[in-house]
């Protein structure tokens, strides 16, 4: 047949040709050819390129879904590897543990949860109903927390026992377990080595680099320009001036400009300078009045005159509170309180698990860099006695005892002197007491470690307590003055409306009277009404 129609089939063929292709393409437009969908039909070319951005977003959501529970599912149940059968075991046993208490949780929690939603709801009834089906959830619940962590710790024993072999065997040969990498690694360390691949090749004396005091201080701009934002404009700069940051600073910005500007004109690195003492109470004060939200905006507002308090605290005692004192820097470095001013915090990002881990990592980076400075720092100041054959223990105490005298004048010095005498001696003891006596000392470490952190949860329990005390106080006063104007306001209601009684005897009064008549020539006036 396409031999008998050589003649018609060009004239056919083109006329069917161009309502069939659009057709085509756009069914081909979730292929490889929907790129080119441009070219011809643009409206199409979006419609595909809308679909491949919500498959994409799709797929993002997915994964982050995935790593949530994933990191959920590790902080509550150890997966990591076990070094021997004794870590697979205390592994084993915590899970079960945690397993427990959560599923005890979810059989407490879960009839409470049900039967406040049914009281809303329907009442008394409806709270009945609710407790039963939050029993009968919460007891699925641990049902099913109790047979997961059963499962994972019994995994983790028999992890543990498979590795035991390997950990005797790398035991025998000297090696030592990496709790970060869960690896055995050749029992080798060296300061200089590690110093100089996290300080850098220049590392010597780099715990005592700090900033150069006689370096010029900024320029100041005038007000109205860099510091006057025009997206927040304020009646006064002077204290924006003061820490070189413009008004709409965050607060994590002012933060960090106050803790630069007082390491920089400290007194105890400007001795004698009564300019860098003057520059150190301006920062302060500048600080003490905008790192509070509600001072800083009547400062804002209505000046510097309106924000200022009568109580003003010292500047070195202010500045120590917050970072401690810079004088005990060569022992402690900088606390990890202080090492994220210099990182932006975006509240934002608050929720994406990607950022709690960058900001995981760059922490730990930085506590790292903390350790080796601190370490080659300690190295440099018993080099005096270690590296001196003819220096005496007797000298070199007189000169330790020298610095603590020092030291102790500080704000906090003398509970921060026996912090660190309490470290430095409890870690010698560990590493130089033999086998018996080191783990002493170390239990002697966990238990004042637990110590401490069951009396910082103690601690925060109680302010939370003492702030839901207030909370409620500050409530009940609200809606008692609520209550005290809206009565104000009904009395004074009250007031100003007409009597009902009085007015209805006085028109009745008027209804019962005669009709007034035309007085006779000999009848008095009327009086007034």
């Amino acid at each position: 047949q396409p031999a008998a129609q050589p003649a018609a089939q060009p004239a056919a063929q083109p006329a069917a040709q161009p309502a069939a292709q659009p057709s085509e393409e756009r069914a081909a437009g979730d292929g490889e050819g929907g790129n080119l969908l441009a070219e011809f039909d643009p409206r199409v070319a979006r419609e595909h390129q809308a679909r491949q951005a919500a498959a994409e977003a799709a797929v993002d959501e997915d994964q982050r879904a995935a790593k949530e529970m994933k990191a959920a599912f590790n902080s509550v149940f150890s997966t990591r590897k076990p070094r021997d059968v004794v870590a697979g075991t205390c592994s084993g046993l915590k899970t079960c543990m945690k397993s427990v208490a959560i599923g005890i949780g979810g059989i407490v929690a879960c009839p409470v949860l049900g039967a406040r939603a049914g009281y809303e709801e329907r009442g008394a009834r409806g709270a009945a109903v609710g407790a039963v089906q939050g029993l009968g959830a919460g007891s699925l619940a641990a049902v099913g927390a109790v047979s997961v962590g059963a499962v994972v710790g019994t995994a983790q024993v028999a992890r543990g026992v498979m590795n035991t072999p390997s950990a005797i065997y790398s035991r025998c040969q000297g090696k030592v377990w990496n709790t970060d990498q869960r690896t055995w690694e050749v029992d080798w360390y060296s300061l200089p080595e590690e110093a100089a691949k996290v300080l850098g090749e220049s590392y010597r004396g780099a715990a005592q680099a700090a900033v150069d005091p006689d370096a010029p201080p900024p320029v100041a701009p005038t007000a109205g320009g860099f510091f006057n934002d025009p997206a927040h404009k304020v009646v006064d700069t002077k204290l924006y001036e003061a820490l070189d940051v413009p008004t709409s600073a965050t607060q994590q910005q002012i933060k960090k400009a106050y803790y630069k500007g007082s390491l920089r004109w400290h007194p105890d690195k400007n001795p004698g300078s009564e300019d860098a003492k003057q520059k150190f109470q301006e920062i302060s004060d500048a600080y003490q009045v905008l790192q509070d939200p509600k001072r800083r905006e009547v400062y804002d507002k209505q000046g510097l005159s309106a924000a200022q308090t009568e109580n003003k605290m010292d500047p070195e005692i202010f500045y120590a509170v917050l970072f401690g004192s810079d004088k005990f820097k060569p022992y402690v470095g900088r606390l990890q309180g202080t090492m994220g001013v210099d990182e932006e915090i975006d509240t934002s990002m608050m929720m994406d698990l990607d950022w709690h881990e960058k900001m995981a990592e760059k922490m730990k980076a930085k506590q790292l860099q903390r350790e080796v400075e601190l370490a080659v720092t300690l190295v440099e100041r018993i080099s005096e006695y270690t590296e001196n054959v003819s220096a005496s223990l007797e000298e070199f105490g007189k000169k330790a005892a020298v610095e603590a005298e020092k030291l102790r004048k500080v704000a906090n010095g003398e509970e921060m002197l026996y912090v660190i005498g309490w470290m430095y001696h409890n870690r010698s003891k560990q590493l130089l007491g033999g086998m018996v006596q080191g783990q002493y000392y170390k239990a002697q470490a966990q238990a004042r470690e637990a110590r401490h952190k069951a009396a910082t949860a103690m601690s925060a329990g109680r302010a939370f307590m003492t702030f839901r005390k207030m909370n409620k106080k500050a409530l009940a006063d609200h809606k008692a003055k609520r209550k005290a104007q809206q009565a104000r306001a009904a009395s004074a209601q009250n007031a100003a409306a007409p009597d009902p009684e009085a007015t209805g005897s006085a028109a009745n009064a008027d209804a019962g009277a005669p009709e007034a008549t035309e007085a006779s020539p000999g009848a008095p006036a009327p009086g007034p009404a």
